[in-house]
């Protein structure tokens, strides 16, 4: 249903009093995008306006659990704290091949040395026999030529499919299961692999958007931010998940450029990811001057979403010498920015 007929979907918005376009600020919202924590549908739609799309989405790709740990006071609701942990929704899709994929045309895209995963992105879903459809591919990446406008192709799209250009994914050398992370650090930490707190992020984690520092779209990997003997100088990760119309994101926003200021001397780094297109990061990132962080498109249902119930912001807190997250947060408060500084501190010593 990603386009074509809404069907029921339609009506079902147009009966809450929403397009079914894009929602901007000025656009009115059913009365449960005020809440702080919503179902992976709600969520979906009060950050797009796109039933079809978040039909799709939601039902082919289940996030699990209950809200998790630290919940602040939430977007115009309560606290969402308290939970239990909930376990990882939708896993990531596989490893980019290190030093850059062969994207049409295109150069490796850095890549720092990186040994080749063996295939990289193989061993998740896949473009093959899927080029041009409209439907999710395992539920969570996409195969036609639109996935380049949301951000949400599947890791060999351009290989598979032939689109795009430049090099594919692989920047930093983060590679696919099994391949040399491109640094002294050898093979990626073992662990439970997930988004919830204790879990170890996914390799596999990628998103298209501005890094830090720059004005052009690439692609990003966590990989880059793996940090095991702090040469990198990498000593806490912080990823913000947010949406245009989130009020606490905003507020957020409007601060993060300062606070880099003090926490780019600490060796912190943050990747805010927008759910929504390449456009949706590059609005965001213009609209509040974040140069010193990356901004990157995020796709539905959120990356990093780790229960059942979705609350923006929705931050990670992330030792970077072990890539596990530490520490998660729904809404804002909290005490997530005290977590990422004490996390600094004690990786810089």
């Amino acid at each position: 249903m990603r386009k074509g007929t809404f069907g029921l979907a339609a009506l079902w918005l147009v009966a809450m009093g929403c397009s079914s376009s894009p929602q901007s600020d000025d656009k009115p919202q059913p009365a449960f995008c005020q809440n702080a924590l919503q179902t992976c549908f709600e969520f979906c739609l009060c950050a797009t306006g796109e039933a079809d799309r978040c039909f799709d989405a939601c039902e082919e790709s289940g996030t699990g659990g209950d809200p998790g740990v630290g919940g602040g006071t939430g977007t115009g609701g309560d606290p969402g704290g308290g939970g239990s942990a909930g376990s990882a929704g939708g896993a990531g899709t596989g490893g980019a091949p290190a030093g850059g994929g062969a994207g049409t045309g295109g150069a490796p895209a850095g890549g720092g040395g990186g040994t080749p995963g063996g295939g990289g992105g193989t061993s998740g879903p896949s473009c093959a026999g899927s080029c041009g459809s409209t439907k999710a591919v395992a539920g969570s990446c996409y195969c036609d030529s639109d996935c380049q406008k949301y951000g949400d192709c599947c890791p060999d799209w351009a290989a598979v499919c032939g689109g795009g250009s430049g090099g594919a994914t692989g920047s930093g050398g983060a590679t696919g299961s099994g391949g040399s992370t491109g640094n002294s650090c050898g093979s990626w930490p073992a662990g439970p692999a997930g988004v919830a707190q204790n879990s170890t992020l996914p390799q596999s984690l990628s998103w298209q958007g501005y890094r830090e520092g720059s004005s052009a779209v690439s692609s990003v990997s966590i990989g880059d931010y793996y940090d095991c003997d702090g040469k990198k100088g990498v000593n806490a990760l912080m990823i913000i998940t947010g949406t245009p119309n989130c009020g606490a994101c905003k507020s957020e926003a409007s601060t993060l450029e300062a606070k880099m200021a003090a926490w780019g001397g600490m060796g912190i780094k943050v990747i805010t990811l927008m759910v929504g297109s390449v456009s949706t990061a590059e609005a965001w990132k213009n609209k509040y001057g974040l140069n010193k962080s990356a901004v990157l498109a995020d796709k539905m249902p959120p990356s990093m979403a780790y229960s059942s119930s979705i609350g923006t912001p929705m931050h990670h807190i992330v030792d970077p010498r072990t890539m596990k997250v530490v520490y998660t947060q729904m809404g804002a408060g909290g005490s997530a920015f005290s977590q990422l500084e004490q996390l600094a501190a004690k990786n810089k010593k």
